[in-house]
Parts: C-alpha cells; sequence; structure tokens
C-alpha cells in the first residue's frame, strides 16, 4: 500500500512538472497564499488532460486565462490589504516558511482530491470545469484573498506579541 502511494505521488509530482510551467512549490506564506488556488486545480487538470485529451486545448486556455486573473488578484489583494492598514504587512510575514506538516497535509489532500476525482464521468465534468474555468470571478476571488490575507497577518501579529517579552 506504501508503494501505491509512494508511486502515486510521484506521478503526480512528474503530471504537475509535465503540465505546470509554474512552480508551484509550497515554500512561505506567500505561496499558501498565491499558489494554493492553482495547486488544487491540478488533479482536475490531470484528470481532464488524461480522460478528455481532446478538450485539451480549451482546456489550457481556460486554465491560462483563470491562473492569470488568480495571480492578479493575489498581487492586488496585498495592496488593497495595505492600504486599508487593518494589519501591518511586512515582506518577513509573508516570507515566513511554512511548517512541514501543512505541505504534507496539503499533498495528501491532493491525493484524495485525485482519488475521488477517479469516480466521475469525465465527459460530464470535463465541460463544466473548462466552463467554471471561463467564468472565474476575479473580483470574488480578490475579496476571498483579502480575507485570508487579514486572518494570516493577525495570527502572525498575535504570534509575535506572544514571543516579545513584556
Amino acid at each position: 500500500m506504501k508503494r501505491r502511494i509512494a508511486v502515486f505521488v510521484l506521478m503526480l509530482n512528474i503530471g504537475q512538472l509535465c503540465h505546470a510551467h509554474e512552480d508551484l512549490t509550497l515554500q512561505t506564506n506567500r505561496d499558501i497564499l498565491e499558489k494554493m488556488p492553482l495547486l488544487t486545480l491540478q488533479p482536475m487538470l490531470d484528470f481532464c488532460r488524461d480522460k478528455q485529451p481532446q478538450r485539451n486545448a480549451e482546456l489550457e486556455q481556460a486554465y491560462a486565462d483563470a491562473k492569470e486573473k488568480v495571480l492578479k488578484a493575489a498581487k492586488e489583494g496585498v495592496i488593497s490589504v495595505r492600504k486599508q492598514g487593518v494589519a501591518t504587512l511586512q515582506e518577513q510575514d509573508l516570507n515566513l516558511p511554512i511548517a512541514a506538516d501543512f505541505k504534507q497535509q496539503s499533498q495528501e489532500m491532493l491525493i484524495i482530491m485525485s482519488r475521488s476525482l477517479q469516480q466521475l464521468d469525465a465527459a460530464t465534468y470535463c465541460p463544466v470545469l473548462i466552463q467554471r474555468l471561463n467564468q472565474f470571478d476575479q473580483h470574488a476571488f480578490q475579496q476571498t484573498l483579502e480575507l485570508q490575507y487579514k486572518a494570516m497577518f493577525e495570527r502572525v501579529e498575535a504570534q509575535r506579541k506572544a514571543t516579545q517579552p513584556q
């Protein structure tokens, strides 16, 4: 069983390397906010690439457009949080490394997603995925990101206060 999981993780990572030209590794807090939405799309994209190869061009175009909107929303979300002054936004906070257990949990989540997708009807699922990517709402996503940024910085600020001598 462990070998199957190891092979599956390896294949998932190879699939991501083959299909994704961007770096989707999670190293810092910034990566969680900016890359996690793209990372969680990978099992869905891989499923459709494998099961519906005739739709790959359409899928890649929809993904490229959505990816551009995700990255733009992430950048604008940081700017918006800075302007609101809700939390002190410092580069060092964004560049803090993430915990190893979070990386492991993320990888496990991707494996579970990949497994659950295998039960779906690709002829029905893949066109819906393409449609949802094409209808991606950058504004709504940016609002969600801003809330996540605020929560993360409030957590970092609380940790900082807790560790400072009084």
